[in-house]
């Protein structure tokens, strides 16, 4: 296959789509057959239509959402010609994650056979927007262009799927920031969670009421000022943090991380997420502690434009959108992408319940 499109003077390098994309391909396929055999073969057949397109690849404008569509298809044409085989307990085993104890193993297994059984009771169009929501690496909007359907579409049967099949499970999400953090970025993340009902604590690095600051643009001025904002209490000091108790860290902006980055306590609690798959989210200046955290590295990320510098040293590829979701981490520009970062926080959220 190689040589063939090599030889036909196709401008794609195949090796490298093959070494970027097959294991993605191979979970969306194993997502709907649940055979490895038949998602080895579905990933095979996805590159020979690759091979079979090869003249017009170059006016692809989004070749992963493409290759995963064709992928995501010819997975649903192999269901379609044979009997849906019933939950089995090794379908489940299978999903486990790696590196866990024997007791969560078997704990995780069990829920995700019941996770699994609910899925065969779901119209079509939800189970599959289930399914591909719990592939980390895509995001709504990926999973909208893969089904054909508007992302406001999929965030409304995500959510409808979730809340009617599942009793909830309030997410405890933990708000970092110091002194000289962002007061609208500050206020509108405990607003926004406590208004869901959601368990929030603020992490800082003494319990204490914080400074925070307010950061705007003004004429004639080539960078942001800073005036003094409100203020807020600190719930717990970075020595305090159990991140077993927590399903999400949310790093904020401001000036604030420019010295949180440099808190070996914080950067410790921020690799334990990381290491659990925990959910880590990040706006505006946030991104200096992870990147200082280490754990930015070959992810797609956003964040404020003149610190996007420090992620790319850090190994991250900066995209200029109002936010980034590359598996468990969703990134945010400014507060200005409040809507935007919250709706991708909230579907990660739905999603994991």
């Amino acid at each position: 296959m190689l040589s063939s499109i090599k030889s036909a003077g196709s401008e794609i390098d195949l090796t490298a789509l093959v070494e970027t994309y097959s294991a993605l391909l191979f979970r969306v396929a194993y997502s709907m057959l649940r055979s490895r055999a038949e998602a080895e073969d579905v990933v095979q057949d996805t590159f020979v239509r690759v091979l079979e397109h090869r003249r017009t690849l170059p006016e692809v404008r989004e070749m992963r959402v493409w290759l995963i569509r064709i992928a995501w298809n010819l997975a649903i044409d192999r269901r379609r010609r044979r009997q849906p085989e019933p939950m089995d307990a090794a379908f489940a085993e299978s999903l486990v994650a790696n590196n866990i104890s024997a007791e969560k193993a078997l704990d995780q297994s069990q829920r995700i056979q019941a996770v699994l059984r609910e899925l065969e009771r779901l119209p079509k169009v939800e189970r599959h927007i289930l399914l591909l929501s719990s592939l980390e690496e895509l995001d709504n909007r990926e999973i909208a262009a893969i089904l054909g359907r508007t992302e406001s579409t999929v965030r409304a049967l995500l959510f409808r799927a979730w809340m009617v099949h599942w009793p909830p499970k309030m997410p405890h999400i933990l708000i970092v920031t110091g002194d000289a953090g962002e007061c609208y970025e500050a206020l509108y993340a405990v607003h926004r969670f406590r208004e869901e009902d959601w368990s929030i604590a603020v992490a800082a690095p003494s319990i204490r009421r914080l400074h925070l600051v307010m950061h705007d643009f003004e004429p004639g001025w080539d960078t942001y000022v800073e005036r003094p904002g409100y203020g807020l209490e600190a719930d717990l000091s970075f020595d305090q943090i159990n991140v077993d108790s927590y399903d999400a860290i949310l790093i904020l902006g401001g000036r604030a991380p420019e010295y949180l980055r440099n808190d070996r306590r914080l950067l410790d609690v921020v690799r334990e997420f990381d290491e659990q798959q925990k959910w880590i989210f990040a706006i505006c200046h946030g991104i200096q502690v992870l990147a200082a955290a280490g754990i930015t590295k070959d992810k797609r990320i956003t964040c404020y434009k003149h610190v996007r510098f420090e992620a790319e040293q850090a190994g991250a590829t900066f995209v200029d959108q109002q936010a980034v979701r590359d598996g468990r981490m969703v990134t945010g520009q400014t507060w200005q992408s409040h809507p935007e970062f919250y709706r991708e926080i909230f579907a990660c959220l739905a999603s994991s319940r």
